[in-house]
Order: structure tokens, then sequence, then C-alpha cells
């Protein structure tokens, strides 16, 4: 919550003290003009000065100077626009607007105004985040309370299964951490509730096993887990991994870019948005646009339409020029709201027009709708239309980068899924009822291996995944249970039903190996998977033997 009333009467005195000066400067342009009156340069700053009064009276509720200020810029816009000289009447009346105005700042000075206390509840961020416990060892639950307390996390302990999946029905945790024996059932059970449950995607669930089984390790991953922890427990290691996962959920700093010569109208932006958790830089000279937009990189640009020599449809065109800023939202600050600002900010690709005074609830909302929407496209682009799953460009650049920083202190696996026969089920059933078949499978795909986001679709029908930390033993069994649960997924076309399989090859990244000679191992499996028979999985090394046999055959 941002509570305005710190330092705003402060900010408030400042204002009508510089509005005062900017008076004076207006009273000699106005003395100018009268030896000049064809000089529309004067003019221009005349009309400069009344918008950035008519902006900034509002943030301090002067509702009389906004009108004078507002008034006075539609005079001389108006004059500008049919190129009307400056005569004796235009001067009289232009000397009545600033006398106006004088006369309602001195009063304005003797009075303290009581502004309003905003809370916006619209936050791009969270408060502490929410970690559910379920663990029967008193020792392992006590330190592991204390060390997530330590990382400002909030702690739910519970003690049996019932009482886990009661507490994440009554609020939904950001994480799950559970003993995979209950006193009443056990973790699996646990975690398939949850998963089916209304947002139950989005927990990190940790499991940790209280014997080294292998076989716990693939039903934890079945039922939805993202780790497994194996005995002897290091509960520091469970840390780190839950720090990984909460951080891969968190919003990033959202940075906005405000583009303001007045300095109250970007004193009051900054604040506002600042109170609200986003990250603000102001830039009050638009002749340094290119490179402060280059090196800050915004999220989202706020740009006053008059900015002098400038205005903010021209910077909005360079803007939509430049390609790496193509999709960032732009909002327009400004004071007037006529149609033809509304059609030019529409023309130039703005995606918002705001008219000043603007009530922050309403600026803090516009922002974060906008906000929203890009980061929702954002996370659209690179990512397959029919699937989800990274496009194949995505998915190969992502994977270089893992390649090229490989240390070899951890496992690496590469699995490449390729349905088997789907031209069949094409030319049988329809393309549109092949697209549901890849879907399935990269839907089941997505629920097996929860603990990567590195998913692909690197071809028409085939799917590859990164894996780390499970060994290629550990991986192939995972594998063969995926393989049998596509297989029992039944689909239907036209009222028949109908069945598929798919076929894997898995190979792990191997010291020296670029990423075309991965990639070409894995490749290799999976044709060796479908030349035995497909709906199996084969590793490269499995692969490499059977060639050599065959060969010598």
């Amino acid at each position: 919550m941002y509570n305005w009333q710190t330092r705003f009467n402060e900010r408030r005195a400042q204002f009508i003290a510089r509005s005062l000066e900017r008076l004076g400067g207006m009273d000699i342009l106005i003395h100018n003009m009268e030896m000049r009156p064809g000089d529309l340069s004067m003019l221009k700053q005349i009309a400069q000065h009344f918008h950035q009064l008519n902006g900034a009276a509002g943030i301090y509720e002067m509702t009389d100077i906004c009108k004078m200020a507002g008034f006075g810029e539609d005079q001389v816009t108006q004059l500008i626009q049919h190129n009307i000289d400056v005569g004796r009447e235009e001067i009289q009346m232009l000397n009545e607007i600033l006398q106006n105005l004088r006369r309602t700042l001195l009063g304005e000075q003797g009075e303290v105004a009581e502004p309003q206390t905003f809370q916006f509840d619209i936050q791009p961020g969270k408060g502490l985040a929410d970690v559910v416990i379920a663990i029967t060892d008193q020792s392992n639950l006590y330190a592991l309370t204390r060390m997530l307390e330590e990382k400002n996390l909030s702690v739910r302990s519970c003690r049996s299964a019932a009482t886990t999946i009661d507490a994440v029905k009554q609020r939904m945790p950001d994480a799950l951490i559970m003993n995979i024996p209950q006193p009443d059932g056990n973790g699996y059970d646990v975690a398939r509730e949850l998963r089916s449950l209304p947002e139950g995607h989005k927990p990190a669930i940790i499991m940790l096993s209280q014997e080294s089984k292998f076989s716990d390790k693939v039903m934890a991953l079945r039922s939805g887990a993202d780790a497994i922890f194996e005995q002897p427990i290091d509960l520091q290691k469970v840390i780190v991994k839950l720090m990984l996962f909460l951080e891969r959920d968190k919003p990033q700093a959202l940075r906005i870019l405000s583009v303001e010569d007045d300095p109250d109208q970007a004193v009051f932006v900054r604040s506002v948005l600042e109170s609200a958790g986003y990250n603000v830089t102001t830039l009050s000279n638009p002749r340094n646009f290119e490179e402060t937009l280059i090196q800050y990189d915004p999220h989202l640009l706020l740009l006053d339409i008059m900015l002098g020599d400038m205005n903010g449809f021209e910077l909005a065109k360079f803007v939509r020029q430049h390609e790496r800023f193509a999709t960032v939202p732009i909002i327009f600050l400004t004071t007037q709201n006529q149609l033809n600002f509304h059609i030019q900010s529409a023309r130039v690709g703005g995606d918002d027009h705001l008219v000043k005074p603007v009530a922050p609830p309403l600026l803090v909302a516009a922002v974060a709708g906008r906000l929203e929407r890009y980061r929702m496209l954002q996370k659209i682009i690179g990512r397959d239309a029919l699937t989800g799953l990274l496009t194949h460009g995505t998915f190969m650049e992502q994977s270089a980068k893992l390649v090229s920083s490989y240390d070899r202190k951890y496992t690496v696996n590469l699995i490449a899924f390729d349905i088997d026969n789907l031209n069949v089920i094409n030319e049988r059933f329809g393309y549109a009822n092949g697209d549901k078949v890849i879907l399935a499978l990269a839907n089941l795909l997505k629920e097996s291996f929860r603990q990567t986001e590195r998913l692909g679709r690197v071809g028409g029908n085939e799917i590859a995944v990164i894996v780390e930390d499970l060994e290629e033993y550990e991986l192939e069994s995972l594998i063969e249970h995926v393989l049998k649960d596509f297989e029992a997924k039944r689909h239907t076309a036209e009222g028949m039903p109908f069945s598929a399989t798919a076929s894997a090859g898995l190979a792990a990244l191997q010291p020296g190996m670029d990423l075309k000679t991965w990639m070409n191992a894995a490749e290799k499996a999976l044709k060796v998977a479908k030349e035995k028979g497909k709906n199996r999985v084969i590793s490269a090394h499995a692969a490499s033997a059977w060639e050599t046999r065959r060969t010598l055959q």
C-alpha cells in the first residue's frame, strides 16, 4: 500500500512556488510576442507551459488550476493550428489567463490539502512464499522449518496425508515438502490429489524417501513431484532445490521508462509506480531517448505527448520501427482528450491513452494490465502454437547454452520422442485428430517431466526433452512408464476409438560433445527403437551395440 500523504504537502508547496516562477517566464514570453507577433516558437513555448501546468496541478487536486491551464493550452493550440497572427486581443486573453492563474495559486499557498490514501490492489509481486511441510521425523521437521524461516518463507506443518490434503485445499501453497511414507497413506497419493486441484500445477513438490529405492524415484516423478531426495537426506540441498523452483516462478522485476519533461509529473509517476513494485526510470530530455531505451531495455513505455521540440508520437514511431521493442507496450499520458490525439496514438502503435490528471489507481491498473498482456505474449513467442512446448529454434538455442556450460558435475540426458505411424493416423482419421494425438503426448510429457522446462517440439511429430540429475537406467524405466501410459490413452475420431504408441531415443551428454553430436546420438537411438519394433526406448549405448552386432552379422 502506498500512502500519498508522505511528503504530499511539501511537494505541493514546491509545485506552487515553481508554478509562480513559471508564470513570470510566461509574462516575458507574452511581452516579447508583442514585439514579434509572428514568432510561432514563443507561442509553442507558452503552449508547453500551459500543458505542464494542466497535468501537474491534477496531482495536487488543484482542479481550478487544471481548468485554467487547460483552457489556455486549448486557446494557444488553436492559434498555432490555424496560424493566426497574435494581436492585441490575443495578448489580452493570455494575460487574463495568467492573472487568474497567479491569483489562484497565491490563494492555494495558504491551504493545506488533505490528499487521499490509495491502496493498490494490483501488484506485480506477492508476499512471503508459503511452504507446506509433511515430515514425520521431528528433528528434520524442526531443522527444515528453521532453515525455511531464515529464508523469509512462511511454513505450515502437517502430520499426515489427510491433514496435508486439507491444508492445500484450504490455501494452495507455493511448495510442498513431504515424506513418501505418511502415517495414513503415502506422498504419491497426496501429490496426485494436489495436481488434480485448480491451480494444482503451480506448486513445487519435493519428496523425501526414507530408503534409497529406485522405485521411489520413479513413482515420485510419475505422481507429479518435481524432485526427490534419498537417504541420507541433505537438508541444505533440499533448500537449494526449493529456492530454485521458487525463483523459477517468481515474476521478474518489471522495468518502466517514463519520458516526461515536467518534474512534478515525473515525480508523481515514479512514486506511484514504484509503490506498486515496479522499477521506474524517468527521462526528461527526449534527445537521449534512443540511448536510454537500449540501455534500460524497458518492459513498458510511458510517453508524454508534448515534449518540446519532439513529441511522444515521434518517439513511438521510432520504437515501433525497432524490432527489439516492437511488442513493448506504449501508454500515452497527455492533457489532451481530443479525438485526433486518440486517433494519432493508435496510428503510431500506442496501446493506451490516459488523460492527465490520472488517478493513481487508474495509472497502476493500466500499467499492470498492459504488462500482463506483454508477459503473456513473451511466453507465447518461442512456443509451439499446438503444444505450448518450445519451438525448434528456441529449444536448440537453450540446449546450446547448456552444452557450452556443461561442467561434468551432473548428468544430463536428451530424450527424443516420436509418435509411431502418425502418417497412418493422419490418413485414416484426418490431420486434426493427428494433432490431438501429438497434443496428448505433449501433455503427458509435461506431467511426467515436471522437473525440466526444456521440452521442445523439434519436428512435426517429434518432441525432445532434456533431463538433469537422473541416471540413464533411471530414465529408461521412467520413459517405459510414459510410453505405456501413452499407449493406454484412448482417442476418438467420429465416435471411433483408436490408440497410438511412441518410441524414444536416449543419449547422455558426454564430455567433448557439441549439440549436433548429442542430438545425432539421440536421433540414432530413436531410429533403432523404431527398427526394433517401436513403442520402446533405446539408449545411445544400446543402439551402438545393436548396430555393431548387425554389422558383424
